[in-house]
């Protein structure tokens, strides 16, 4: 492989901060999701001794996304660089969970260990997002591996196709969050870190082979490109953790962060967790000085062989 992969995708920015949608546990139905509500104190007096949740009631308090939904806002890149749509991030998550009512628990039963109650979290599997692309947006051709490295994204780059990475990420711990505003002035310059996981999404390389992404929770790096060391719990990460969050609205842009090649290998070793690919695309790639070719077995797409040419 030439050195065509040293490019940067024009690939469009959402930031996960500013995403809107609240996801609140609705009863789908009168069979599994039939529970019973608490009585008020009126119906205790009248003697009522159960009142259950009808279908499309609200069960619970509306739950806000913006701090979970990297998977759904790389999503919407992806989507959108390909012309494949012009759904931002809180628009799919509304497709998602109050669309098509059978669709949405097929998507509950590839999470593993997610249920009703929690039905948000499995947009957080790369099965349910494939699925998502698939089924709403009629895409054909979608991706998915766990044994995937730099290399293999490179082909991607070179062939013009961003790549939705999982990294992990070293966050503040959601309990000092919560105590956030009642802690001194001390304690909320030194937060309790904890290890997430995370999606970022990769859209090309410098002319040094640095990594070019663009991360939905904000800029990870110093002015050098550079990912500082985490401690969680008084024990450096070297890997895995090296990837730490910025808490500062200031510095929240994560669109085209360019991360140098060491620190990208030092958080990543030999492979990505996951990562994700969408080949469909509804307009041509705005390259002048290449055309693609792309070999497939009847319908069926095979990955990792497309194929680039010179004019």
């Amino acid at each position: 492989m030439n050195e065509v992969w040293k490019r940067n995708l024009p690939v469009p920015f959402f930031s996960q901060r500013e995403n809107n949608y609240q996801w609140q546990w609705i009863a789908k139905d009168t069979g599994e999701d039939f529970r019973e509500k608490e009585l008020t104190d009126d119906e205790i007096k009248k003697g009522i001794e159960k009142k259950l949740y009808q279908s499309g009631e609200a069960i619970g308090f509306p739950i806000s996304l913006a701090d979970s939904s990297c998977n759904v806002t790389c999503l919407a890149m992806m989507l959108q660089y390909l012309g494949l749509t012009r759904d931002t991030p809180d628009q799919i998550m509304t497709k998602v969970f109050e669309g098509d009512i059978d669709r949405y628990k097929r998507y509950i039963g590839k999470a593993r260990g997610v249920s009703e109650k929690d039905g948000y979290s499995c947009v957080e599997y790369i099965s349910v997002l494939e699925s998502i692309a698939q089924d709403i947006y009629n895409i054909r051709y979608t991706y998915s591996s766990s044994s995937y490295t730099l290399e293999n994204v490179k082909q991607e780059i070179a062939a013009g196709f961003p790549v939705m990475v999982s990294c992990g990420i070293v966050r503040p711990s959601l309990a000092w969050l919560e105590k956030y505003n009642s802690l001194s002035d001390e304690a909320k310059n030194t937060p309790k870190w904890e290890y997430r996981g995370h999606y970022i999404l990769i859209r090309g390389f410098t002319k040094n082979g640095d990594v070019i992404i663009n991360d939905p929770w904000g800029k990870a790096t110093n002015d050098a490109g550079r990912l500082p060391s985490a401690e969680i719990n008084n024990k450096t990460e070297d890997a895995w953790g090296a990837y730490k969050a910025n808490l500062t609205a200031k510095t929240n842009n994560g669109e085209n962060i360019i991360i140098s090649q060491a620190d990208f290998n030092r958080q990543y070793k030999n492979a990505f967790h996951s990562t994700m690919i969408v080949y469909d695309r509804r307009w041509s790639f705005p390259f002048s000085d290449m055309k693609f070719t792309w070999i497939s077995n009847g319908e069926k797409f095979i990955p990792g062989e497309q194929k680039y040419i010179s004019r």
